[in-house]
């Protein structure tokens, strides 16, 4: 009978899983003969050298043997990667102290989860350490591109708290649309949710300046309408370096968003252009036909037959053509519906009635997400709070991409409505992306 017994669960090896502070030993604990329990580490001089004298001793220890200086400052990084990344969080975090401390406690001395690469190479990381955390922790990019994860050969959500020993591998996507704001609640380590929130920032600089440029081009090719110029030619007239010069816009993209600040005003660069406004008599017949319930005019066309397509459900805001159906009438189209746009011959100009008074038409639209629970519920609450009719919903879980699609028809009233539908369902943590539906 041996007078020592190992005691079961305390056996710890820091020598193949080190702790970030590059400590290395093997622990375990005995129990003696007379009951009394000892703790037992077994390490290298080496090991010894680092346990009481610190991350320097490493130094003093090689350069007593053969040491190459560039070879073990690659090692040391690789080693001490923590610091690296707990000094690009320092830089961007507030001057909250106890926040700052916070994070140094949770993401260096609580470090004591360690997964696997695919590889074999050992990452520490914190107690609740996710997937998004494992990415980030290998590259930004890795992290930024994120679309899933497997973890011990089985596909999981990126939520999915590890444990020691397993074995992770992210799957990524050139395609993916980025983090949102979803996932600061999924990562648990600073590094990770401060890659996430400069990802963020950036994003929602872009997408504020794609609106600016969006509501600009509307707002333009509107006043251009008045004068009976459309879309395409608008486009030619204004792209102009001499209209650049005139109102100090860099391209067109600068311009439109100058535009939609209001400086200037549409019908500032109309004046520039001199363009004549529209003939009197063709205004008259305009007005004077319009005095009917159909949403759309078509000028000339008497009493045919106008129907919206439902190919594309275009409705008041939008830029629309007539297609001119045999023994149907006319058929008003979105100028961008593919089922028209390579037509030429039944094309005729259409205008939306401006004296009918607010309406509600129907839209059909998907939004693109990101898998997470109640996320049908709060686009529904949303939809609810906003008072945004809603006559078919339905969702689709993808589980290769851990992602769902919502597929929906609204009621909205017009185009600029839409366009603020649109904004209020794109804050929603998860979502993606939102666009139109054309059949």
């Amino acid at each position: 009978m041996l007078p020592y017994k190992p005691m079961p669960g305390r056996f710890k090896d820091y020598i193949a899983m080190p702790k970030p502070n590059m400590y290395q030993s093997l622990h375990t604990t005995i129990v003696a003969g007379d009951g009394q329990t000892y703790e037992v580490q077994i390490r290298t001089e080496e090991m010894d050298e680092i346990a009481e004298g610190g991350v320097a001793a490493h130094w003093r220890y090689k350069e007593g043997t053969n040491y190459d200086p560039r070879r073990e400052q690659k090692e040391i990084e690789e080693q001490l990667h923590w610091f690296r990344d707990f000094i690009g969080v320092s830089n961007d975090m507030s001057d909250n102290a106890r926040e700052y401390m916070d994070t140094l406690q949770h993401d260096i001395f609580e470090s004591n989860v360690y997964v696997f690469t695919p590889k074999g190479k050992v990452i520490d990381l914190p107690i609740g350490a996710t997937p998004l955390d494992f990415a980030y922790k290998i590259h930004t990019g890795v992290g930024d591109s994120a679309v899933g994860a497997v973890v011990n050969g089985s596909l999981v959500p990126l939520n999915t708290v590890l444990k020691t020993g397993d074995i992770v591998e992210i799957r990524t996507s050139k395609t993916s649309s980025g983090p949102n704001e979803g996932w600061l609640k999924i990562a648990q380590t600073a590094s990770a949710k401060n890659h996430i929130r400069k990802f963020l920032i950036k994003k929602n600089s872009d997408l504020v300046r794609d609106e600016k440029i969006a509501r600009g081009r509307q707002a333009t090719i509107d006043a251009f309408r008045e004068r009976d110029i459309n879309e395409v030619d608008t486009l030619k007239l204004i792209d102009d370096p001499k209209v650049f010069h005139e109102f100090n816009a860099e391209d067109l993209d600068d311009l439109f968003i100058d535009i939609s600040n209001r400086n200037p005003s549409p019908a500032a660069i109309i004046d520039f252009l001199n363009i004549p406004k529209k003939r009197d008599v063709q205004k008259l017949v305009r007005n004077v036909s319009m005095d009917n319930k159909n949403p759309v005019h078509v000028e000339g066309a008497g009493t045919v037959a106008i129907t919206l397509g439902k190919c594309c459900n275009p409705i008041p805001g939008d830029d629309i053509v007539g297609y001119i159906t045999k023994g149907k009438g006319i058929t008003v189209h979105r100028v961008t519906c593919p089922n028209v746009t390579s037509e030429e011959q039944r094309l005729v100009s259409v205008y939306w009635n401006e004296n009918l008074g607010i309406q509600n038409y129907t839209v059909d639209i998907t939004i693109d997400c990101d898998d997470r629970p109640n996320l049908l519920v709060d686009i529904l609450s949303v939809f609810s709070a906003n008072k945004i009719g809603v006559s078919r919903v339905n969702a689709r879980f993808h589980n290769n991409t851990m992602s769902t699609t919502i597929s929906a028809t609204i009621l909205v009233s017009d185009a600029h409505r839409l366009n603020d539908i649109f904004a209020i369902v794109k804050n929603i943590p998860a979502v993606q992306e939102i666009k139109r539906v054309v059949h």
